[in-house]
């Protein structure tokens, strides 16, 4: 089949085709090219791209998260690459930036267009219009991509067997030995048991019931997908679990990441929310915990709210790395990083990577100056102490109880201080540098004690304790529950009560003063979207 050369958008059409019936809407769609033609820079990374994130629909298409779900596979340079179904092109930048050969095909000129604009100045991607099942090449491909398109099998493949007649299509394309990638929701994902609407029909419960009718997306449990690859010759499989789902990835976790028994994958989700692409959620339990009990229960991958699937009819080698997590999007890029856990049981490496290369870099607060940096390190197997908090946060919620929990880290923290004045004033007490970042969620609990962990902070100076009791408080009550909420009075109360249960005092005049320092630290450190409190966008279905 023979397509044309569509000059002006740089993409390929065949004259007999017509648009997929699928939208995000003119009005939106033209806003989307216009404000990707805007920007210099088109980047995974791109300030520019981040900075036209105003809605859901910006936010799929543009967030700097969309390519995390593939960081645990490894493409290499020049291998042949089949998206089915770009978008907007938000993963053909991230497998452009990868030197990929890379062929994506989407249904819409209006979005192919928008797609290729993206990779305008990357000559090793292509990009075709045309409905995927019926798109023809003579090239075969090392990889078939499907992110957040096997759902919609139903409405666009073959009504006998939608999901058959779409995997036919992976088949028909790729090598010997070549895999599929699939990105999609899970129907059984926690969120949707905390009431998060389905992500496609906007109804809490829809998949839980199981009530698709062959008129919408439909997804799957673990077992179900996995069954049906398998019967459509893809046996050979290996699954990632995205957190808090694959559109907006902040953390995967792999398959012997979940199995590793010195590995505690549950801790790197005590802050994970999910959310609700239709509505404001209204959770009835906490993430973080209900994530650590499944794990203990062997049941976290059967529940996480996505599933990344890589598969293919011949056996492959399959990930080494445990998990991986990034703080893009939370952060000023200049100190956002990547972080990799790998290795066996008993030499697990931590290894954390600045997203922009260059020297550490240094902020000032006050007068304080505070270093940036990343190295690799040893993991510690324990309990997060944050983890040990939360729960007590739920047993007992209030400040007049809830301050004992705070106890052993805010003494461990004491009994570092370099220097004590005699005082009772926690404003005359300091620390080293180092502990800047010496919050709960930094501390693993062992059989010897508190250890800290994740160094990524130094300050030159010595800090006063009651910054970082103060910072450390507030990170795991503003932080650690998503269904218990405390405003500044309730974390300046809990603060007071536990500084008083060690024998110091605090006034609300000291206390501002140490919140003026964080809140100083924090707008230095953010990115500016980083700084909307939990953003939402609400009445939008999610349109991939």
């Amino acid at each position: 089949m023979t397509y044309v050369h569509d000059a002006e958008h740089n993409i390929w059409v065949r004259k007999d085709s017509a648009d997929i019936l699928y939208s995000d809407g003119v009005a939106k769609e033209d806003r989307l090219f216009d404000g990707v033609e805007s920007c210099k820079d088109r980047s995974v990374n791109s300030p520019e791209i981040n900075a036209l994130i105003t809605d859901w629909a910006s936010e799929y298409h543009f967030s700097a998260k969309r390519h995390f779900v593939l960081k645990g596979l490894e493409f290499e340079k020049n291998q042949a690459v089949l998206e089915l179904g770009c978008g907007c092109g938000a993963i053909s930048r991230y497998l452009a930036e990868q030197g990929v050969e890379l062929t994506s095909v989407e249904g819409t000129v209006s979005r192919a267009r928008t797609a290729s604009r993206r990779c305008e100045d990357l000559p090793n991607a292509e990009f075709y219009v045309d409905n995927f099942t019926k798109f023809q090449s003579e090239k075969k491909f090392d990889w078939v991509l499907f992110i957040g398109v096997l759902e919609y099998a139903p409405l666009f493949g073959d009504k006998a067997d939608p999901f058959g007649s779409y995997l036919d299509v992976a088949k028909r394309h790729l090598k010997p030995g070549g895999k599929v990638v699939i990105a999609i929701e899970n129907k059984l994902g926690l969120k949707y048991w905390n009431g998060a609407s389905e992500d496609h029909v906007g109804r809490p419960y829809y998949g839980i019931h199981d009530l698709y009718d062959g008129r919408s997306a439909e997804t799957f449990s673990k077992l179900e997908i996995a069954t049906l690859l398998a019967d459509n010759g893809f046996e050979h499989q290996e699954f990632h679990y995205a957190f808090p789902d694959y559109k907006i990835c902040d953390t995967l976790i792999t398959e012997v990441g979940l199995s590793s028994k010195g590995f505690n994958a549950a801790d790197l989700l005590l802050g994970s929310r999910s959310r609700d692409y239709s509505r404001k959620l209204d959770p009835a339990f906490t993430d973080g915990l209900a994530i650590s009990t499944l794990s203990k229960a062997g049941l976290l991958g059967e529940f996480a709210n996505s599933f990344l699937i890589t598969a293919s009819a011949q056996e492959f080698t399959q990930s080494t790395k445990l998990a991986l997590t990034h703080n893009i999007g939370k952060r000023h890029p200049a100190f956002t990083c990547e972080t990799s856990f790998s290795g066996p049981d008993c030499e697990i490496s931590v290894q954390k990577t600045a997203t922009l290369s260059g020297p550490h870099k240094k902020i000032e607060v006050g007068r304080y100056t505070i270093c940036h940096d990343t190295a690799s390190a040893s993991y510690i197997d324990g309990d997060s102490e944050a983890g040990q908090i939360i729960r007590q946060m739920h047993r007992t919620p209030r400040p007049v109880r809830l301050w004992r929990s705070f106890i052993p880290w805010a003494e461990y923290l004491k009994a570092a201080c370099r220097q004590t004045s005699g005082t009772s004033a926690f404003e005359d007490m300091t620390l080293d540098g180092s502990y800047i970042d010496a919050t709960p969620f930094n501390f693993i609990r062992t059989n010897d004690g508190l250890t800290q962990i994740d160094v990524e902070w130094r300050a030159e100076q010595e800090i006063p304790l009651g910054w970082v009791i103060a910072r450390g408080v507030r990170q795991v009550l503003m932080h650690g529950s998503s269904n218990i909420s405390y405003n500044r009075a309730r974390i300046f109360g809990t603060v007071r009560l536990l500084l008083e249960g060690m024998g110091l005092t605090l006034s609300e005049d000291e206390y501002e003063r140490v919140q003026q320092l964080e809140r100083a630290f924090m707008s230095a450190v953010q990115s500016a979207p980083a700084k909307k409190k939990d953003q939402q966008y609400r009445g939008e279905l999610i349109q991939p």
